[in-house]
């Protein structure tokens, strides 16, 4: 949980409380790591991934309605911008010692 915190930058009982939640609707689960006794491994169930697949699709369709009326320059731009934040991301997560989100290298 520690290191969901750090990556989120969120207190560690904030992020125990959102993942109470997501256990209590079955979207992940809690497990005891098997080397360590204080580690908890929380992982997605089956029912979180389709879930978590059902809303990316649903994003990507709203994303895809959103900018398809956008011209080729315009999508040039906005991917430029991206781009831009994606690197001030990567040179702050460094800069601050901040852990990566899982996607930062995409």
């Amino acid at each position: 949980m520690s290191q969901v915190a750090a990556a989120l930058g969120l207190h560690p009982s904030t992020v125990t409380v959102l993942v109470d939640g997501l256990v209590a609707h079955g979207l992940v689960s809690r497990k005891a790591d098997s080397r360590d006794r204080r580690v908890i491994r929380v992982t997605e169930t089956t029912k979180g991934r389709r879930n978590h697949e059902r809303h990316t699709a649903m994003m990507r369709a709203r994303v895809t309605d959103m900018l398809s009326d956008l011209s080729d320059d315009e999508l040039a731009q906005i991917d430029a911008s991206l781009r831009i934040l994606r690197d001030a991301a990567a040179r702050y997560n460094v800069r601050t010692g901040q852990a990566p989100l899982a996607r930062d290298n995409q």
